[in-house]
Protein backbone atom coordinates (compact mmCIF):
# COMPACT_ATOMS: atom_id res chain seq x y z
CA UNK A 1 0.00 0.00 0.00
CA UNK A 2 1.34 3.42 -0.95
CA UNK A 3 2.16 5.84 1.83
CA UNK A 4 -0.50 8.39 0.80
CA UNK A 5 -3.20 5.71 0.70
CA UNK A 6 -2.20 4.39 4.12
CA UNK A 7 -2.14 7.95 5.50
CA UNK A 8 -5.63 8.63 4.11
CA UNK A 9 -6.97 5.48 5.74
CA UNK A 10 -5.32 6.27 9.06
CA UNK A 11 -6.71 9.81 8.95
CA UNK A 12 -10.22 8.50 8.25
CA UNK A 13 -10.00 6.02 11.15
CA UNK A 14 -8.80 8.75 13.52
CA UNK A 15 -11.62 11.04 12.43
CA UNK A 16 -14.12 8.23 13.00
CA UNK A 17 -12.73 7.63 16.49
CA UNK A 18 -13.00 11.33 17.35
CA UNK A 19 -16.62 11.42 16.15
CA UNK A 20 -17.43 8.23 18.05
CA UNK A 21 -16.02 9.67 21.28
CA UNK A 22 -17.62 13.10 20.78
CA UNK A 23 -20.37 13.65 23.38
CA UNK A 24 -22.88 14.93 20.82
CA UNK A 25 -21.66 14.47 17.23
CA UNK A 26 -23.62 16.45 14.66
CA UNK A 27 -24.72 15.21 11.27
CA UNK A 28 -22.01 17.43 9.75
CA UNK A 29 -19.34 15.60 11.78
CA UNK A 30 -20.57 12.22 10.55
CA UNK A 31 -20.79 13.52 6.98
CA UNK A 32 -17.15 14.59 7.24
CA UNK A 33 -16.23 11.12 8.54
CA UNK A 34 -18.11 9.49 5.65
CA UNK A 35 -16.38 11.74 3.10
CA UNK A 36 -12.94 10.99 4.56
CA UNK A 37 -13.60 7.25 4.61
CA UNK A 38 -14.91 7.35 1.04
CA UNK A 39 -11.84 9.30 -0.14
CA UNK A 40 -9.52 6.79 1.56
CA UNK A 41 -11.38 3.86 -0.01
CA UNK A 42 -11.30 5.47 -3.46
CA UNK A 43 -7.55 6.03 -3.12
CA UNK A 44 -7.15 2.35 -2.26
CA UNK A 45 -9.31 1.21 -5.20
CA UNK A 46 -7.42 3.51 -7.58
CA UNK A 47 -4.12 2.14 -6.32
CA UNK A 48 -5.28 -1.44 -6.89
CA UNK A 49 -6.60 -0.63 -10.36
CA UNK A 50 -3.34 1.09 -11.31
CA UNK A 51 -1.34 -1.87 -10.04
CA UNK A 52 -3.39 -4.41 -11.97
CA UNK A 53 -4.29 -2.31 -15.00
CA UNK A 54 -7.87 -3.53 -14.65
CA UNK A 55 -10.70 -1.68 -16.37
CA UNK A 56 -13.07 -3.21 -13.83
CA UNK A 57 -12.13 -4.81 -10.54
CA UNK A 58 -13.44 -7.00 -7.79
CA UNK A 59 -12.72 -10.25 -6.05
CA UNK A 60 -14.65 -12.34 -8.57
CA UNK A 61 -13.93 -10.28 -11.69
CA UNK A 62 -12.46 -12.33 -14.53
CA UNK A 63 -11.70 -10.19 -17.62
CA UNK A 64 -12.12 -13.15 -19.97
CA UNK A 65 -15.62 -13.86 -18.66
CA UNK A 66 -16.86 -10.44 -17.58
CA UNK A 67 -15.22 -7.57 -19.50
CA UNK A 68 -17.50 -7.51 -22.56
CA UNK A 69 -20.66 -7.92 -20.48
CA UNK A 70 -19.65 -5.17 -18.05
CA UNK A 71 -18.67 -2.79 -20.87
CA UNK A 72 -22.10 -3.27 -22.45
CA UNK A 73 -23.79 -2.91 -19.07
CA UNK A 74 -22.02 0.32 -18.13
CA UNK A 75 -22.94 1.72 -21.55
CA UNK A 76 -26.61 0.88 -21.08
CA UNK A 77 -26.63 2.43 -17.58
CA UNK A 78 -24.94 5.54 -19.03
CA UNK A 79 -27.64 5.71 -21.71
CA UNK A 80 -30.37 5.44 -19.05
CA UNK A 81 -28.88 8.42 -17.19
CA UNK A 82 -27.81 10.47 -20.23
CA UNK A 83 -31.01 12.53 -20.37
CA UNK A 84 -29.89 14.51 -17.31
CA UNK A 85 -33.14 13.81 -15.45
CA UNK A 86 -33.69 12.14 -12.07
CA UNK A 87 -34.20 8.37 -12.16
CA UNK A 88 -34.85 5.78 -9.47
CA UNK A 89 -32.64 2.71 -9.41
CA UNK A 90 -35.62 0.66 -10.57
CA UNK A 91 -36.07 2.94 -13.61
CA UNK A 92 -32.37 2.73 -14.44
CA UNK A 93 -32.53 -1.05 -14.11
CA UNK A 94 -35.57 -1.30 -16.37
CA UNK A 95 -34.16 1.06 -19.01
CA UNK A 96 -30.72 -0.55 -19.05
CA UNK A 97 -31.79 -4.17 -18.68
CA UNK A 98 -29.31 -4.58 -15.81
CA UNK A 99 -30.37 -5.97 -12.41
CA UNK A 100 -30.65 -3.23 -9.76
CA UNK A 101 -27.49 -4.35 -7.95
CA UNK A 102 -25.55 -4.28 -11.22
CA UNK A 103 -26.98 -0.88 -12.18
CA UNK A 104 -25.89 0.45 -8.78
CA UNK A 105 -22.39 -0.95 -9.29
CA UNK A 106 -22.18 0.64 -12.74
CA UNK A 107 -23.27 4.00 -11.30
CA UNK A 108 -20.32 3.73 -8.90
CA UNK A 109 -18.05 2.88 -11.85
CA UNK A 110 -19.29 5.87 -13.86
CA UNK A 111 -18.12 8.15 -11.05
CA UNK A 112 -14.55 6.84 -11.36
CA UNK A 113 -12.07 8.78 -13.47
CA UNK A 114 -11.27 5.74 -15.61
CA UNK A 115 -14.95 5.54 -16.61
CA UNK A 116 -15.42 9.24 -17.29
CA UNK A 117 -15.61 10.80 -13.82
CA UNK A 118 -19.29 11.62 -14.31
CA UNK A 119 -20.99 13.52 -11.49
CA UNK A 120 -23.93 11.47 -10.33
CA UNK A 121 -26.06 13.19 -7.72
CA UNK A 122 -28.35 11.46 -5.26
CA UNK A 123 -31.70 12.65 -3.96
CA UNK A 124 -34.16 11.04 -1.61
CA UNK A 125 -37.62 10.77 -3.14
CA UNK A 126 -40.39 11.34 -0.64
CA UNK A 127 -38.05 12.49 2.15
CA UNK A 128 -36.03 10.45 4.61
CA UNK A 129 -38.86 8.12 5.63
CA UNK A 130 -39.38 6.52 2.22
CA UNK A 131 -35.70 5.93 1.60
CA UNK A 132 -35.96 5.61 -2.17
CA UNK A 133 -33.05 7.23 -3.95
CA UNK A 134 -33.00 8.97 -7.30
CA UNK A 135 -29.91 9.55 -9.43
CA UNK A 136 -29.03 12.30 -11.91
CA UNK A 137 -25.90 12.42 -14.05
CA UNK A 138 -23.99 15.57 -14.99
CA UNK A 139 -20.91 16.14 -17.11
CA UNK A 140 -17.57 15.77 -15.30
CA UNK A 141 -17.17 19.56 -15.27
CA UNK A 142 -20.47 19.92 -13.40
CA UNK A 143 -22.53 21.23 -16.29
CA UNK A 144 -25.90 19.59 -16.82
CA UNK A 145 -26.41 17.16 -19.65
CA UNK A 146 -29.04 18.65 -21.96
CA UNK A 147 -32.25 16.62 -21.79
CA UNK A 148 -32.55 14.26 -24.73
CA UNK A 149 -36.02 14.00 -26.17
CA UNK A 150 -37.31 11.77 -28.95
CA UNK A 151 -36.41 13.19 -32.35
CA UNK A 152 -34.13 15.83 -30.76
CA UNK A 153 -31.52 15.21 -33.45
CA UNK A 154 -33.96 15.01 -36.34
CA UNK A 155 -33.26 17.66 -38.96
CA UNK A 156 -36.29 17.20 -41.21
CA UNK A 157 -39.98 16.65 -40.42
Amino acid sequence: MRHDTAAAMLSAVRLFREAWLHPNPSEAIWLNVANQMDAAWQAHVAELAAATGAEFDGRYYDPALDADRLRAQIGSVWNALADGNWHSLREISEQSGAPEASASAQIRHLRKARHGGWIISLSREGGRTRGRLAYRMQNPDGTPIPPITPNALRTSP
